[in-house]
């Protein structure tokens, strides 16, 4: 360093400048490119490493479980949210297919020939045959008439006698009007089982008495006699049952899964047609009724997965050859492009009933 030989003159002192002193001393002038060289030349000092220390955890603030239950249950929703998004996004951007058809409807009647038996004990489809029972009514009653007037000469010696044909008499009138009381008995028994008269009903006197006897002098005699009815008949239902039972056997013979439409079923009243000479009679029973074809699940699930990736033209010609099908309603949907899903959870096969259905009407007897 070199000194200067100039001194300052002193000056007051200024708190915020030099002080009076600081004019009178000496100055020093440096040589800073000396300066900046021992900057360079002077190792830097390294600062110790500081002492790790154990930082002082602050006290935990104690949580409100209710809080954490909100939170939880919110986390909760967002995730529902997130999931239905991504179904809905996926099932919009995926293909699905909607089929629809209507199965095929069928009317069918026919006049069925059963017979009736009395030693049939029960109703047999196979041999189409129906029991036949009997009914029986009686009835007591009696009469009185006048008896005949004998004369051995006209107006002389005249007394009136019980004779053959006044108790003959009588006993017509009476025996009459019981058959009339017996039939209409039987007649009512018959309604009230719901059966079918077969045959004419059948009358028998099982007792007939007079009194006085024939040969008795009286002005009066009275009759008393018993009656007996008798009719053959079948329930109205075994007939009606057997016919149907017989149309559940055409029904078959259009193939497997065609049912009956319960509703549209209708059957005639039964008719007797006759009776030979063993007692079997013949009866005739109309019946008619829509059959339904129903799709087992085995298959509809068949139906999608050949179907699966085809063309929807493809589709709809295999869904028309398919049984049971009608072609005239097939109907298919596709959501995204003219092609099937490869998925066949993505597609959603529906049968629908028949928006008419046929008329059903029973045939003539």
């Amino acid at each position: 360093m070199q000194r200067s030989e100039e001194i300052a003159t002193s000056r007051p002192q200024n708190p915020d400048g030099f002080e009076p002193n600081d004019y009178a001393s000496p100055t020093v002038s440096f040589d800073f490119s000396n300066v900046q060289a021992q900057r360079i030349q002077q190792p830097v000092a390294v600062a110790p490493a500081p002492i790790p220390t154990k930082p002082v955890r602050p006290s935990k603030a104690r949580r409100n479980p209710f809080f954490a239950l909100i939170s939880f249950f919110i986390v909760l929703i967002l995730l529902a949210i997130a999931g239905l998004f991504f179904f809905e996004f996926q099932s919009a951007v995926m293909a699905s297919a909607n089929i629809s058809f209507s199965p095929q409807v069928h009317t069918i009647s026919q006049v069925f020939h059963i017979r009736g038996s009395l030693a049939q004990s029960r109703v047999d489809v196979n041999t189409a045959t129906i029991p036949v029972k009997t009914l029986a009514s009686s009835k007591t009653g009696s009469l009185t008439g006048d008896t005949s007037q004998t004369c051995i000469l006209p107006g002389f010696g005249c007394q009136n006698l019980v004779t053959s044909d006044d108790v003959d008499r009588i006993s017509g009138q009476l025996k009459q009007n019981l058959d009339g009381q017996v039939s209409q008995n039987l007649r009512g028994q018959l309604e009230g089982l719901g059966a079918n008269q077969v045959g004419s009903k059948v009358f028998t006197t099982t007792s007939s008495t007079s009194d006085p006897q024939v040969g008795t002098e009286s002005k009066t005699v009275t009759v008393t006699m018993t009656e007996q009815g008798q009719v053959a008949y079948f329930l109205k239902h075994d007939a009606q049952d057997l016919a149907r039972l017989l149309l559940n056997q055409q029904v078959q013979k259009l193939g497997p899964n065609y049912i009956l439409k319960g509703s549209y079923t209708q059957i005639g009243q039964p008719v007797v047609d006759g009776v030979d000479n063993s007692g079997l009679v013949s009866i005739k029973v109309a019946a008619a009724s829509l059959v339904q074809y129903q799709f087992p699940p085995a298959q509809l699930s068949g139906i999608k997965n050949a179907i699966k990736g085809k063309k929807i033209k493809d589709a709809i010609f295999y869904m028309k050859q398919q049984p049971g099908v009608d072609a005239n309603t097939v109907a298919i949907h596709v959501t995204v492009g003219d092609t099937m899903p490869e998925d066949i959870q993505h597609m959603r096969i529906q049968p629908i009933n028949p928006a008419n259905y046929p008329p059903v009407q029973l045939p003539k007897v």
